[in-house]
C-alpha cells in the first residue's frame, strides 16, 4: 500500500516544474538539495507562541541535523543561534558569520573543540565533572581574561507528578553532584552559571513538561546556594508531522500485524517487523514502538502542550517562567528542517529477488540516505519517468541499494508505484534534509559520496548554487 510523504507547495512546485534529471546529471551519486527559505515560517511561528506566552525564549538550531551549511547561514540570517557538537561544527559556524554569544556548544568535548569555545566565548554546555576540570585548566592556560557562561546537563531527571521512569543516559551530569559544580563555580570566577540542560529521551510533551517543572525547582535550589540562573534548556527531538495521512500509517501496521499472526508473506525484507512481535500468548507486541515510527502532533503542539501544563500546585509552567525571568531554549533540527529537502537517485535496474518479488538497484546506498541502526526512509519516494508517456500500472517493489551487503536497502518496506520503474528514471525522496541526507556518507567500495545542493527562490524563479555560494542576502 502507498504512505505517501507530507509535502509543501513550494517543493511540489519545484520537483513539478525543474528539469531533476540534468541536476541528478551535475554528480555521480546521490543529489541532495536543500532549501533554506522553509525554515523561517517554522522559526517565526515558535517564536510567536513563545511571545504569546509571556516567556523569554530562545531557538539554537541543531547543526548536527544537516551537513549542508545554507542553512546555517539561514539561521544567521534569521537571528536565532546555533547548536554545535564537534570543532568542525563549530568552525563551520563561525564561517557562517555567528560569534560566541549565539552559539551552543554541546555534546562530548575534546580539548581543541573546548580551546576554540573558550576563545570565541561560546555558552558551553557542560557534560561532566570533569569536562569542567579540562575547561578550566584550558583557559588557565590560554590566559583568558572572558567571562564564560556555562549550563549544567542534568541526567536521571525526576518527572514531576509521574511515576515513569527515563532510560539510562550515559550524557550529563546526576543532580547528586550539583554541590560539587557549585564549589567549583565558587572558586572560578570567570565561570557564570547559567542554568540547566535536558534532553528528554521521548517524545511525550507531558514528560518533558514534568522534567521541566522539576528543573524549575532546581534553579530555586540554585539561587539558595548564591546563584543567579536564568536559563533552562529543554533540549530537542521535536517531532513534525512527515507522512500525508496518518491513518496510512496505521492501517498499514494494522496489516502486518494480521500478516504476522496468520503466518503470511510479509510486505518487508527479511525479518524487518517495525518491532511487531508475536509474544507467549500468541499476541502481538510492539504496536506501541512501530505506530511512534510517525508523529500525529508537531513541534508548536508540543510546546503548547509544555507551556500550559500545570505543576503539582496547580500553577502554569508559562506563568512561572514568565513570573521569574527564566529564559526557555530549545534544540530543534529535525523539526526545523521538515519541508527542507529532497534527495534524488537514479535508478540502475529492475529485477526478480530470490523469492520472486521485484526489486529496483539504485545508484546509492544506506549512508547516502539514512542513519545506521537509527533512521532509515520509510515513505513511498516520487518516481520520475524518463518516459512520462508510460501508462499508468500499479507495481510493487524494494528499493535496494549499490553496496555488496545484503541489508542495503533504502526504504524498510516493499513500496507501490503508480508506473513501472526503469533503469534511468529517478527516485525522489522527500524531507531529506533533516539527518537522512547524507549524515552518514562513506565511500565503501569506492562509491561516491553524495552532493549537497541548495535551491532557493530569487525575483519568483528557482535558483540553483552549492551551500558554499549560497548567500541568503542576496
Amino acid at each position: 500500500m502507498k504512505i505517501s510523504s507530507k509535502i509543501s507547495p513550494e517543493l511540489q512546485e519545484f520537483i513539478s516544474t525543474q528539469n531533476l534529471f540534468d541536476l541528478k546529471n551535475l554528480h555521480e551519486g546521490v543529489v541532495h538539495i536543500g532549501f533554506p527559505q522553509q525554515i523561517e515560517k517554522t522559526i517565526q511561528s515558535v517564536q510567536s507562541l513563545f511571545e504569546e506566552s509571556g516567556v523569554d525564549s530562545k531557538i539554537y538550531f541543531v547543526h548536527k541535523a544537516t551537513k549542508n551549511n545554507a542553512f546555517i547561514k539561514q539561521a544567521y540570517k534569521l537571528g536565532i543561534g546555533v547548536d554545535v557538537a564537534s570543532y568542525n561544527e563549530l568552525v563551520s559556524a563561525l564561517s557562517c558569520g555567528f560569534v560566541g554569544d549565539r552559539i551552543e556548544c554541546t555534546g562530548p568535548k575534546n580539548d581543541d573543540f573546548l580551546r576554540l569555545a573558550l576563545c570565541h566565548c561560546c555558552t558551553i554546555n557542560l557534560d561532566s565533572l570533569q569536562e569542567l576540570e579540562r575547561l578550566i585548566v584550558i583557559y588557565k592556560q590560554l590566559q583568558l581574561t572572558t567571562t564564560i557562561k556555562v549550563l549544567i546537563r542534568i541526567n536521571n531527571p525526576i518527572i514531576e507528578g509521574r511515576n515513569i521512569a527515563i532510560k539510562p543516559s550515559r550524557f550529563g551530569s546526576n543532580p547528586n553532584d550539583l554541590s560539587q559544580f557549585y564549589c567549583i563555580f565558587q572558586k572560578n570566577s570567570f565561570l557564570r552559571f547559567d542554568g540547566f540542560h535536558f534532553h528528554a529521551y521521548g517524545y511525550d510533551p507531558l514528560m518533558r513538561a514534568g522534567i521541566l517543572a522539576n528543573t524549575i525547582e532546581l534553579i530555586k535550589d540554585a539561587f539558595d546556594h548564591g546563584f543567579e540562573p536564568n536559563t533552562i534548556n529543554i533540549g530537542g527531538a521535536f517531532r513534525e508531522k512527515t507522512i500525508n495521512n496518518y491513518q496510512d500509517w496505521s492501517t498499514y501496521i494494522e496489516d502486518l500485524e494480521q500478516k504476522i499472526v496468520t503466518s503470511s508473506p510479509l510486505p518487508t525484507w527479511g525479518k524487518d517487523q517495525f518491532g511487531l512481535f508475536l509474544n507467549e500468548q500468541g499476541r502481538i507486541g510492539g504496536k506501541e514502538k512501530a505506530i511512534s515510527r510517525f508523529y500525529n502532533s508537531s513541534m508548536i503542539n508540543d510546546l503548547q502542550i509544555i507551556l500550559n501544563s500545570e505543576t503539582s500546585d496547580g500553577r502554569n509552567v508559562n506563568i512561572i517562567l514568565a513570573e521569574n525571568m527564566i529564559n526557555l531554549v530549545i534544540e530543534p533540527g529535525f523539526a526545523l528542517l521538515q519541508q527542507a529537502g529532497i534527495s534524488i537517485i537514479r535508478i540502475i535496474e529492475s529485477k526478480t529477488f530470490s523469492d520472486g518479488r521485484s526489486g529496483i538497484i539504485v545508484e546509492g546506498n544506506i549512508y547516502n540516505l539514512s542513519i545506521a541502526n537509527m533512521l532509515h526512509y520509510t515513505i513511498d519516494p516520487i518516481l520520475i519517468k524518463q518516459n512520462p508517456n508510460q501508462t499508468n500500472q500499479k507495481y510493487s517493489t524494494f528499493i535496494a541499494g549499490n553496496l555488496c551487503h545484503e541489508d542495503d536497502f533504502l526504504v524498510e518496506r516493499e513500496v507501490e508505484f503508480d508506473q513501472v520503474p526503469e533503469a534511468g528514471d529517478l527516485l525522489v525522496f522527500v524531507n531529506t534534509a533533516g539527518y537522512y541526507a547524507g549524515f552518514e556518507d562513506a565511500t565503501p567500495i569506492m562509491h561516491p559520496i553524495s552532493q549537497q545542493l541548495v535551491a532557493f527562490q530569487k525575483n519568483n524563479s528557482w535558483q540553483i548554487t552549492t551551500p558554499t555560494n549560497y548567500n541568503p542576502y542576496h
